[in-house]
């Protein structure tokens, strides 16, 4: 992905198809790059729409649990390994497609420095009004994150760990 930062841990919880082949891929089933990362916008925020299971909230239980120093995170059907959770407090944390009113809001009651980009505007939104309704400070960037440039401007300091959640073409 162009415009990475380096030199911090990633946690990369899902694959990643970028490069030439998710050109080559967007390419010959929607005529360009740009295209297929519309038509993923769509198709997540149809999907968050209609409430499917990955795009639940974190609940006033898990947020009070990482408030008092007891982070847990979930990949689907996993947990999140907790030796990967410790010590967040004052880190500064990027989540890639982490948007959705889980990770960041977990995160940032944990203490953690959140900015968080997705593609979807209805998966921000959910992180919108969490930190609004929790009084949370998360960053909240609507982007591509194969193209990370509308960040350069924000993230004058490099992240301590990146969190990767999407797999995208």
């Amino acid at each position: 992905c162009k415009g990475a930062a380096e030199g911090c841990e990633i946690l990369q919880m899902d694959r990643l198809v970028t490069g030439s082949m998710g050109k080559i891929l967007g390419q010959a089933i929607f005529g360009s790059e740009q295209a297929v990362f519309e038509q993923v916008e769509k198709n997540i925020d149809d999907l968050v729409a209609n409430s499917v299971d990955w795009s639940a909230c974190a609940s006033k239980e898990q947020l009070q649990a990482a408030r008092e120093g007891k982070l847990g995170l979930r990949f689907f059907d996993r947990d999140v390994p907790e030796e990967w959770l410790k010590d967040v407090r004052g880190k500064r944390v990027l989540c890639l497609a982490g948007a959705g009113g889980l990770q960041a809001p977990l995160l940032a009651c944990a203490g953690a420095e959140v900015t968080v980009i997705d593609i979807s505007d209805k998966m921000l939104d959910k992180d919108r009004e969490i930190a609004e309704r929790e009084n949370l400070r998360i960053e909240i960037v609507k982007g591509n994150m194969c193209d990370l440039y509308c960040l350069t401007i924000s993230l004058a300091v490099k992240p301590d760990c990146i969190t990767l959640t999407g797999s995208f073409a």
